[in-house]
């Protein structure tokens, strides 16, 4: 009567009232043997009681199940699920269904799985309805009903029906209370043989899912096979130049590159890193954990967690790819004890998606409380349906965007076996030259076919940073561009490189050379497996990189002052003073007849606590023809004097620009000079490029007898005097060059010096 004038929650009052008098009477009415019953106790409603002996017996204790009759559970339950659902219960949130045979979760429509995915992603905007605090106290009564039936399927739903729909209004004590009964009724149904299953009921257990990263060692890197037919270090230079970017404004495929999938290796383990929520008050059982994937051949180990009570953790999933292709990672399987199994996607963040879910989530916020709907239309499960009949077709999983890793086949792997490099430490003077051997090692079973070596250093990153910011003048560019190109820290032949065969060794040596202010440097081998058939059809193949990093301290010892330019003496027709040239140490300076000479002058000081041997060679079409030698104790200074030729540059020489080296696509000097100011300071380069062929510089050591000789790389201070019959017009900055790899190199200072009438 109720129902049919519309009281509907009248009439659910009734029915609460009707069940709890009837359910004494059906339970009772169920007792076939009253005598069997304790005297002393109530039984729990589980249906076993306790047999009592007889007097001056000593029985064990055994337990005796009465026949139960399952007539009638059913209508019971249809009442107990209609008073609830009017009530805003959804006792039917969280279904039975029958087990699947095998481990595997049973088939879900696609359609299914995206209205899942969607209804987590907009639960936040869910309205609640009803009176919580009248709803968990019929939760209450309908687990106890079910109890006592007994149904212990039925307890499971109702139970967890309610940590899924009411959650926010359950406090710990009942969260904890249910949570635990549902977990001893499914224990008691599945040993009574009951093969239904409880719905994964805990919301969305996984929040996230990313690829560990892979160890710098196995981490494959896409190269062009066009590497392969290029020489060593051929696109070291601009790379060293310009820090490996781009020298155009935009290139699509640079962008485009960085958008692409991880790399990964056939047969080889990967890790994901999934996380797992719990927001309930007690610990949450994960007894299946898996990765779901598609595309690719993944062989993966489900694994079981314990998600503490209130708390996000990481977990770690291993797998393998046992073949080449895309792979592709949808999602998880969860699957709780006593539960199905079941699969969450994670698509990826989008901006497609998020848009996506924004207009989604803005809908129902505008709908949040302004819309009135009558009767059976109030409850949550009505709107949600009539919302979803007014919106489009559901969306296909293909126009989700997930996880994807790229399988490329099996690579070599290599490792640096031994050095002669002690603790991973290198001290050098400043301008000297040593070599240091790697020896490396192949422990994969395939054979390395491609061999580069690369250099890094603490001094390439700022002189990189001074040329991007574009703020140096064309000749101190130059200078810098010069000092990247021409005096690496490192260096090797790579004429070094061969096939190394599986388990097999090779020693490759390296170059380095002391550079003031250098403190550490890496060596990086690249290595790779290219002769495949995939290599050729694809046009790329894949590289492995080794990196060994090596701690630098560099000594300075030596400084230049007090570059001079002089004339060459006005006695130099003195008949002993041309004798006196003849014999001694003086011979060694080889002058001719024809005096077209000045003389270089330079003071070199020992900043160091030992002794160093300083030469200065004049040199001839790359050969030394003159040179002169001293040796300087700690902490003094020698003048070295040394003549040259005198030399006059054309005039279509001295008139060119600097030069720079880099390949950029523009160059802009930054230079507030006038333009007779250029001019000299043009002049004043290409004499200085001159005078670089014709001068040299070396040091040793004063310790051994037969010293090992080295490059120096001195520089001189700004400030320098020329003392000449003439007028000293300009400063400029000056390097000395070696012509051979056996000789230094000298950096000073030089002045453009002009002479009324003439030039020199």
């Amino acid at each position: 009567m109720f129902s049919s004038l519309g009281y509907k929650r009248k009439q659910a009052y009734i029915l609460r009232e009707v069940l709890g008098s009837l359910l004494d009477l059906i339970v009772c009415g169920r007792e076939e043997d009253g005598m069997s019953q304790p005297t002393a106790g109530l039984h729990s409603g589980l249906g076993i009681h306790t047999a009592t002996p007889a007097p001056g017996q000593a029985w064990g204790t055994v337990g005796i199940r009465m026949s139960e009759s399952s007539q009638g559970n059913e209508s019971v339950l249809l009442v107990l699920t209609y008073v609830c659902k009017i009530l805003g219960i959804d006792l039917e949130a969280v279904r039975l269904i029958e087990s699947p045979e095998g481990s595997r979760p049973t088939s879900v429509s696609e359609a299914a799985v995206i209205a899942q995915y969607e209804q987590e992603e907009t639960e936040v905007f869910q309205e609640p309805f009803g009176w919580p605090e009248l709803q968990v106290g019929v939760i209450r009564e309908a687990v106890a009903v079910a109890e006592a039936l007994p149904d212990y399927p039925s307890v499971a739903r109702f139970a967890l029906s309610a940590l899924k729909t009411l959650r926010s209004a359950i406090d710990p004590d009942d969260q904890f209370r249910l949570h635990s009964r549902s977990v001893d009724a499914l224990k008691i149904a599945v040993r009574r043989g009951d093969r239904r299953s409880i719905e994964y009921w805990s919301g969305r257990p996984v929040i996230n899912i990313a690829l560990a990263p892979l160890p710098t060692i196995r981490l494959p890197i896409e190269k062009s096979t066009s590497m392969l037919r290029s020489k060593g270090n051929s696109q070291a230079v601009p790379l060293l130049l310009t820090g490996g970017t781009d020298p155009f404004l935009y290139n699509p495929r640079r962008a485009l590159a960085g958008k692409t999938s991880s790399v990964v290796v056939q047969n080889e383990p990967l890790e994901f890193l999934v996380t797992l929520q719990n927001p309930y008050i007690f610990d949450l059982e994960i007894q299946h954990l898996s990765l779901s994937t598609s595309g690719a051949q993944f062989e993966t180990q489900p694994t079981r967690y314990v998600i503490p009570a209130n708390s996000t953790i990481d977990a770690v999933l291993t797998g393998k790819p046992v073949e080449t292709g895309t792979l592709t990672i949808r999602g998880c399987f969860v699957q709780a004890p006593g539960g199905l199994m079941r699969e969450f996607i994670l698509p990826l963040h989008t901006e497609q998606e998020e848009e996506r879910i924004t207009r989604k989530k803005n809908v129902l916020a505008c709908e949040f409380g302004r819309y009135k709907y009558f009767g059976i239309e109030s409850f949550p499960w009505h709107k949600a349906g009539r919302r979803e009949s007014k919106q489009l077709a559901a969306t296909s999983i293909s126009s989700f965007k997930f996880l994807e890793c790229k399988v490329v086949p099996e690579q070599p792997l290599l490792r640096i076996r031994r050095t002669t490099v002690t603790h991973g430490a290198l001290m050098l003077y400043d301008g000297e030259r040593t070599t240091i051997r790697l020896t490396i090692e192949n422990i994969s079973a395939h054979p390395i076919d491609f061999l580069r070596l690369a250099f890094d250093d603490s001094t390439i990153a700022p002189a990189q940073q001074a040329l991007a910011e574009g703020n140096l003048s064309v000749f101190d560019t130059y200078e810098s561009e010069h000092r990247l190109i021409n005096s690496p820290v490192f260096s090797w032949d790579s004429d070094e490189a061969k096939v190394i065969a599986p388990n097999q060794n090779l020693t490759l040596s390296v170059n380095c050379f002391g550079k003031v202010g250098c403190t550490s440097g890496t060596v990086h081998i690249s290595y790779s497996y290219t002769d495949r058939k995939e290599s050729e059809e694809s046009g790329v193949f894949y590289v492995r990189q080794v990196s060994y990093p090596l701690s630098v301290t560099v000594y300075h010892m030596l400084e230049c002052h007090a570059m001079d330019i002089l004339p060459f003496p006005s006695y130099v027709g003195n008949t002993d003073f041309h004798q006196q040239l003849q014999t001694g140490k003086r011979k060694d300076l080889v002058l001719d007849e024809n005096w077209g000479w000045c003389l270089f002058s330079v003071e070199v000081r020992n900043a160091y606590g030992l002794p160093f041997d300083i030469t200065f060679s004049r040199v001839d079409d790359d050969e030394e023809v003159a040179a002169t030698s001293t040796t300087i104790p700690p902490g003094s200074m020698s003048r070295i004097i040394i003549p040259i030729r005198k030399m006059i540059l054309p005039e279509d020489l001295i008139t060119k620009p600097i030069p720079t080296l880099s390949d950029r696509q523009f160059v802009v000097a930054k230079s507030d000079l006038t333009a007779a100011e250029q001019k000299v300071q043009q002049e004043l380069f290409w004499y200085r490029e001159e005078l670089f062929k014709c001068i040299r510089g070396q040091w040793q050591e004063n310790l051994t007898e037969s010293p090992v000789v080295f490059m120096m790389d001195l520089e001189l201070d700004p400030i320098e005097s020329i003392v000449y019959e003439g007028i000293l017009t300009d400063i400029a900055l000056g390097r000395l060059e070696p012509g051979q790899p056996k000789f230094g190199r000298l950096e000073f200072r030089i002045s453009r010096l002009e002479l009324p009438g003439h030039r020199s």
